[in-house]
This record gives C-alpha cells, structure tokens and sequence, in this order.
C-alpha cells in the first residue's frame, strides 16, 4: 500500500474518483491563541497492490506536546463498489480549537499501517 497524497488544506472534494484539492499546508499561524479554524481539510489518496473490496481506516488529530486529541474518528470500515485499487478520502473538520503554537500530528491508520503528517501552528509576528 501507498500513499500518493497525504495532506492539509483549505478544500477538498472527491468526485467520482478525481480529487479536487485547494491551498494545500503544513504550517498555519495566527496572531491569537486558541485560534480556531473554521475548516481543516485531510486528504489521502492510498494505492493498494492489489483490488480490495474493504478498507480499514481510524484517523486522530492530536496535539504533540501534550497528546491532546483534538479529533479522532474511530475505527471505520470502507465498502469500496467494484475491487478497487485506489481509494480517495476527505476529512473536513470544521471549527479546529488550537490552544497554542505547537505541532501538530495526523496519524491515519489504514489496515494496521500507520501514516504520519505533521501541521506546525505558528505564532504571527506583526
């Protein structure tokens, strides 16, 4: 399995296969903290060796220093029509509270393999 994306950004939408991706990032910043983000968006795009039928997917949004989830979605399973070898998915969390500068860790699991990708939240100099 590989991922070909694995990434943030401002918008995201899946349709029938083709991703559509805006403003991609890995670091944001803000001049005030907590600061909140109205939407967060967290695409993958995953290529498997062979066609699957199913895959398993859990994803946690979580605070480095502190291990703080800020999101997690439990373990689902995706039924994928036709076997497939290519599987898109789009995460949009909406109103994200950052309590502070620090990083900031997506861990995707997709059948009990792991993907790390870190987002650096930055206090803004004026």
């Amino acid at each position: 399995m590989n991922i070909n994306i694995f990434t943030y950004c401002d918008y995201a939408q899946d349709n029938k296969g083709k991703l559509t991706i805006v403003g991609t990032y890995d670091t944001l910043r803000s001049s005030e903290f907590p600061a909140t983000r109205n939407s967060v968006y967290i695409v993958a795009r995953i290529s498997f060796e062979h066609p699957v039928s199913q895959a398993t997917i859990k994803l946690n949004l979580t605070q480095a220093s502190t291990n703080k989830t800020l999101f997690a979605l439990g373990e689902q399973t995706i039924k994928l029509k036709d076997d497939k070898q290519d599987l898109n998915l789009v995460l949009a969390l909406k109103n994200v509270v950052f309590d502070k500068p620090d990083d900031y860790i997506t861990q995707l699991t997709i059948n009990n393999q792991q993907f790390m990708l870190p987002l650096h939240l930055q206090q803004r100099t004026k």
